[in-house]
């Protein structure tokens, strides 16, 4: 559609973009439209107009108005809190009252989306073809083209696995043919990403004749039971047509249709409908046998399994085995109960499994009331934030029992009860809170039932973090301890391969987002799909969404307080450290306990290590050595993985992002204004750094702000916005880098910034020296003034014998007198000799 939709769930609004973006009836779809005003009703039952907020105004064939996603757990919470504005109907729909009231004024639609209504293989098919499926594709080859129809045509069918097997294929060419679906794939039902089980066919009807014949396959032996299972999941069959159990609520059972619609059939109808032979089981289901058997070996205990061996030995002993000392009338029922093994459960064996875990009597030893009162204490006493001892709860209950005439129960019972309503999260949450119920919290290994959590190729999915470097560096000029700097990494989720990586002395901003994107293309020439990020404000800037928008790359925010989202980059962060960083001299290790620390050992003392060399170094080790080993969960090195998934699952080479000057102007940050004053003489400082362009010269200029972009890889040349266009400026550190590298280029870069940096964070501690120095000169300045009037002060006249002298006091200025001084020392005495 051309614009950046933004969705808040990754199970129940992104799919829905999914299918509403490749759908043939949908036009337009806006994500959090315009309020508009509701009538709820209230918990105390009054009614109030509020202005409300859909997720979606969605404009289709057959279909306009707004659309909310919510998942089903949400909204049977509400219908269990009384919210009288949710409603489920009789087929099983969900309806948001006020909204719907709402838009029949204006004539359209207000519906309630469940995650459920998305097919989450469809969804993740369209993500794997999203490259495929634009526009500016490019056409496949007619050579290629007619040997993949070719290779598919002869038996109307073939695995994905063997086609990508061929020799000669190009796995793009293919993936092309079956998105423009000249192949056909079973997109609904079928996962592209796991080629070994998903078939090629040259059109439908190929397609209805391969399940005709799968569903058909003749079994040897005697004939099973047909079991049809009514488990929430599992399908059935009426009357020729396939549905699926949605729920199996208390008075009847809501069933999916194949087109996805929902219908509530009462209990006691279907029951008769399968009586009567009109609801069959799923054809596709498991075997009912191989269902029980395996149902029935998940339950055996160790113990089981010992005696059905010595049974199976019995029945069929070994040769040169003595006669067994089983008598005959058991070895009778033993060869009875394995028969009736092969009937049930299609194997013997199973059979003789002795049901050792049925007996003892199971019946609950506490009366009902009992039990009531215990459910009810606890659910009111236990599970809350107070965090009563169980002891106190039993204590409570007691009580209550003996008030009731009932039996009290043990402590013990207490506890059994407390394990057997709730799960050690739910124990956790409801007593300590949520964010303690996320250490026992159990982990998901897929994002939903069917995907997984770190996608199925490269490209798909990447986490993108940033980390300080534990280590110490020194300037290459004069060596002189730096700042730590910073590394930023984006990994590939599915290969763990590190895809890019960028070293600066800056603290982690929207800057060093784009330029690890912009060192992604330059060594690749694509981005992920999807960069997955924390909540960090480095992460949430205008100009980081912008460049994504602009790559059509979906960010992801990762949960608040939930640290093993994470853990993938993290760990890496992890192994770098140990594998490489404190392997090095100057490493942080001995600061980290900083009381037991020697001088000679102190990693600030000890740095050798400038940003140049550690910046090489550190690619050689993420691209020699981490990318070539053997990764644990994978089984295979990154390098490896990454290797067989662009080969299984397409290159994509048609689209590839030039690293031209167009896009290094789109990912170019800018300061923290965005402008810089035009100084006079023509130039502009960004970080302290002086830039110049003939443009700056024209009249009117000087003196204004321009827009400004930097290059944070070279210091020698930067870009203003002057008369309507970008201009390139120039640093005096142009001359000097032209004969560098790029990436030569961006180590220099760091450190000049690096310095200029530190020279204007010294710049307050300069300020005091040269303050305190300048104080000292006012003084002795002060000192030399008042010296220099005392000595032009003319000389007193000579006075006669009838006038007798006037004494000449001298004012002697403060700032003369030192502190401990005699203050009266400058003053001259007068003889007035002997008064009569």
């Amino acid at each position: 559609m051309g614009r950046t939709i933004q969705a808040e769930s990754h199970t129940g609004e992104l799919p829905a973009l999914w299918i509403w973006e490749f759908s043939g009836n949908t036009y337009e779809f806006w994500d959090q439209p315009e309020p508009i005003s509701v009538p709820l009703i209230r918990k105390d039952g009054r009614r109030t107009n509020q202005l409300k907020t859909a997720d979606f105004l969605v404009l289709q064939d057959d279909y306009v108005g707004w659309v909310e996603c919510k998942p089903r757990a949400w909204l049977e919470e509400q219908l269990r809190e009384g919210n009288a504005n949710f409603h489920l109907d009789e087929n099983g729909l969900w309806h948001y009252l006020p909204g719907e009231l709402a838009a029949k004024v204006f004539g359209m639609g207000y519906v309630v989306r469940l995650a459920e209504d998305n097919n989450p293989i469809l969804v993740d098919n369209l993500s794997f073809l999203d490259d495929y499926l634009v526009d500016d594709a490019p056409e496949v080859p007619s050579e290629a083209k007619l040997r993949l129809l070719d290779l598919v045509a002869e038996p109307g069918w073939i695995l994905l696995e063997d086609l990508l097997n061929t020799p000669d294929v190009i796995a793009d060419h293919l993936y092309l043919l079956i998105a423009r679906r000249e192949l056909h794939v079973e997109l609904e039902d079928a996962r592209l990403a796991e080629p070994s089980r998903t078939y090629v066919y040259k059109d439908s009807v190929s397609v209805d004749v391969h399940r005709a014949l799968l569903q058909n396959r003749s079994t040897t032996g005697t004939p099973d039971l047909s079991i049809v299972d009514l488990t929430p999941g599992a399908n059935i069959v009426w009357d020729g047509r396939l549905f699926k159990i949605l729920n199996d609520g208390a008075t009847g059972f809501f069933l999916e249709t194949e087109d996805h619609r929902a219908i509530n059939v009462p209990r006691e109808s279907l029951i008769r409908l399968i009586g009567e032979g009109k609801i069959l089981a799923d054809p596709a289901a498991p075997s009912a046998r191989e269902a029980r058997s395996a149902e029935r070996m998940r339950r055996a205990s160790e113990s089981e399994r010992r005696r059905a061996v010595v049974r199976h030995q019995a029945l069929f002993p070994s040769d040169g085995a003595g006669p067994s000392a089983v008598p005959q009338r058991t070895l009778t029922w033993w060869r009875h109960l394995f028969r009736r093994g092969e009937e049930i459960y299609g194997n013997g064996f199973v059979g003789l499994l002795p049901d050792i875990h049925m007996r003892g009597n199971r019946t609950p030893k506490l009366p009902d009331a009992t039990r009531e009162i215990m459910v009810e204490v606890i659910r009111a006493q236990y599970m809350t934030a107070e965090a009563k001892a169980p002891k106190v709860v039993w204590g409570i209950v007691r009580n209550r029992c003996e008030a009731a005439g009932t039996i009290a129960p043990s402590e013990s019972a207490i506890k059994r009860e407390i394990r057997r309503l709730f799960t050690q999260e739910e124990i956790v949450k409801a007593r300590h809170g949520a964010k303690a119920a996320y250490q026992v919290e159990p982990i998901y290994w897929w994002l939903d039932l069917d995907t997984p959590r770190h996608g199925q190729r490269p490209f798909e999915i990447a986490h993108l973090d940033h980390t300080e470097a534990d280590l110490q560096l020194v300037d290459s000029r004069y060596g002189r301890q730096t700042r730590r700097c910073w590394v930023s990494a984006l990994i590939d989720a599915n290969t763990r391969k590190v895809l890019s990586t960028y070293v600066t002395f800056d603290s982690p901003s929207y800057r060093s987002c784009m330029m690890i994107l912009r060192e992604c293309v330059r060594r690749h020439g694509r981005v992920p799909d999807t960069i997955v990020v924390d909540g960090g404000g480095d992460f949430q800037s205008v100009y980081f969404d912008q460049l994504l928008a602009f790559l059509s790359v979906k960010k992801k925010n990762r949960p608040k307080s939930k640290a093993r989202h994470g853990t993938l980059v993290e760990r890496l962060f992890k192994r770098i450290n140990e594998d490489f960083l404190h392997q090095l001299r100057g490493n942080n290790k001995a600061l980290q306990k900083p009381r037991s620390m020697s001088r000679s050992h102190d990693p600030r003392e000890r740095a050798v290590w400038t940003l140049e060399r550690f910046v090489e170094r550190f690619n050689e080790y993420l691209d020699g050595v981490y990318a070539k080993q053997v990764n644990e969960t994978l089984g295979v090195s990154p390098d490896e993985a990454f290797e067989v998934g662009m080969r299984n699952f397409g290159e994509r080479l048609h689209r590839r992002i030039a690293y031209d000057a167009a896009f290094k102007m789109c990912c170019l940050p800018s300061t923290q204004t965005g402008v810089a004053r035009v100084r006079p003489g023509a130039y502009v400082r960004i970080h302290n750094i002086p830039y110049q362009a003939p443009e700056l010269t024209a009249a009117g200029i000087v003196g204004t702000d321009v827009r400004v972009r930097y290059d944070p890889f070279n210091a020698g040349v930067a870009y203003a916005y002057v008369q309507s266009g970008w201009v390139e400026m120039r640093s005096p550190y142009y001359a000097v880098f032209s004969r560098y590298s790029e990436r030569e280029i961006q180590a220099a870069t760091e450190e000049i910034r690096e310095r200029f940096g530190e020279r204007y964070r010294n710049r307050a501690i300069n300020a005091q020296m040269l303050a305190k120095f300048l104080s000292e000169v006012d003084q002795q300045e002060r000192l030399m003034g008042a010296e220099l009037e005392c000595e032009q002060v003319p000389a007193a006249p000579k006075q006669t014998a009838l006038e007798p002298p006037i004494p000449v006091i001298q004012v002697i200025p403060a700032s003369m007198v030192e502190e401990g001084a005699d203050a009266f020392e400058h003053l001259e005495i007068v003889e007035y000799g002997d008064i009569e």
